[in-house]
């Protein structure tokens, strides 16, 4: 199995800042160096499309936020960015406390479960609702399928060769990727009709797609302007976004159990915060330490390290730090590497939350903001950031006030193949804390 993390330490180690190389059919650019990466994604983005895979996804036809450019890509991501405003977030924060709080409830004291299947459900539970709205009559195992269908899809763009003719085989794959999607695309049209009858209906992301979808501006640059449209970006934001939270949630958990005086400080700030009470809203702004716990996680284990979303091409031959890149190079930041960078991070292999409850949070020890960029850099900085760390926060300190997950083995979770989600099965014990 490819350890990506490992092979770019050991490209950035062996060769430098930035590192060419190739694979079947593409040439490659990592690049390790902060003002680099940000140079090529913010100072100069529009000389660095997204990279476009060779062959379309089968599933969605149009490219979302994710794959377009330009004017298009900025007016799609301010939508996008609307839907998590202060107007939306309430919305969003009560379906996260009712996941949370189920998923702990399903827990028994002297169990095992399965960190990274529940985290996952917990996750998607999240997600569905917030997007198709409460009312969505979607079962878990539905989408559950769902998802398998798009990384089915993702997984045949990523070959090198041109994968329609593999699409339209009638193997067992395809198939069952048909049915999955069959399935869910009935509810996400049902979800659109809904709310294009009812436009005030609710605050989920498919009913403000379809209030802006009439928007000149909107309409002028193609955007979410058909049903198809908007079917095609809910489907980009979910396989997009379903990978990056499960990933600091079940290293959270790893991170809690190896550093045990870390589980203790956050137990003691839940204790004081919560008391017997369940969580709220209200107590995310009161648990500092808490949400030091999460950019911290995401400091050493970035999503976005080798995020699709984050992948850039050239249209034309450029030159980055002197060097000549070709038209058509996949280029990819590593912020794997600023993230650990000794220069801008006091013992930056050390899981160390405190850093980050300084004034100027780890600013004082030399790291330009740019230097953290776990959900990218603008223009296309995730716009789910502040989303993402109050569902962690809102997790963390509910399992933390009545549980402590102990992983078997004490193994690091283990990422797929690309170093963006997390291969199961993750077993923790589940013990019930006994506060002193």
């Amino acid at each position: 199995m490819l350890d990506f993390h490992g092979l770019m330490a050991r490209f950035h180690r062996e060769h430098g800042d930035i590192v060419f190389y190739r694979i079947p059919g593409q040439d490659c650019c990592a690049v390790f160096d902060a003002d680099l990466i940000q140079e090529f994604m913010s100072d100069r983005f529009m000389s660095f499309p997204p990279f476009q895979d060779k062959s379309s996804y089968g599933i969605m036809k149009t490219p979302g936020v994710f794959r377009i450019h330009g004017e298009p890509h900025l007016a799609l991501h301010a939508v996008i960015d609307a839907s998590f405003s202060d107007e939306h977030m309430p919305f969003h924060t009560e379906i996260m406390l009712d996941h949370v709080l189920a998923a702990r409830d399903r827990w028994q004291p002297g169990s095992t479960i399965d960190v990274r299947d529940e985290m996952a459900r917990l996750v998607m539970g999240v997600m569905q609702d917030s997007i198709l709205g409460r009312e969505a009559e979607v079962s878990r195992r539905m989408a559950m399928d769902a998802m398998w269908a798009l990384k089915y899809d993702w997984a045949l763009s990523r070959m090198p060769v041109k994968t329609s003719w593999l699409r339209a085989l009638p193997i067992p794959q395809n198939r069952r990727r048909g049915r999955a999607i069959e399935a869910m695309d009935e509810v996400i049209y049902d979800a659109i009709r809904k709310a294009r009858s009812a436009p005030e209906r609710g605050r989920d992301m498919i009913s403000h797609f379809v209030r802006v979808s009439g928007r000149e501006d909107l309409s002028r640059l193609g955007i979410l302007d058909t049903d198809e449209k908007i079917r095609d970006e809910i489907y980009s934001i979910v396989l997009g976004n379903s990978d990056p939270p499960l990933n600091a949630v079940v290293h959270m958990i790893y991170y809690l159990s190896r550093y045990p005086e870390v589980r203790e400080r956050v137990e003691n700030e839940v204790g004081e915060v919560l008391g017997d009470r369940d969580v709220t809203a209200d107590d995310v702004d009161r648990l500092p330490y808490t949400r030091a716990v999460f950019l911290e996680t995401i400091r050493i284990q970035p999503p976005a390290y080798a995020s699709t979303a984050q992948l850039r091409t050239t249209d034309e031959d450029v030159e980055l730090a002197g060097y000549r890149i070709p038209r058509g190079t996949m280029i990819h930041p590593c912020a794997g590497m600023p993230h650990r960078n000794p220069e801008y991070w006091e013992d930056p292999e050390e899981f160390r939350p405190e850093r980050w409850l300084a004034d100027d949070g780890p600013g004082r020890q030399g790291c330009p903001a740019h230097a953290y960029m776990p959900f990218g850099l603008d223009p296309r900085r995730c716009p789910a950031n502040v989303y993402s760390a109050r569902l962690f926060v809102l997790a963390l300190a509910s399992f933390a006030q009545r549980f402590r997950l102990e992983p078997e083995g004490g193994e690091r979770p283990r990422r797929e193949a690309l170093g963006i989600g997390i291969r199961g099965p993750y077993r923790a014990r589940v013990e019930e804390r006994r506060p002193a």
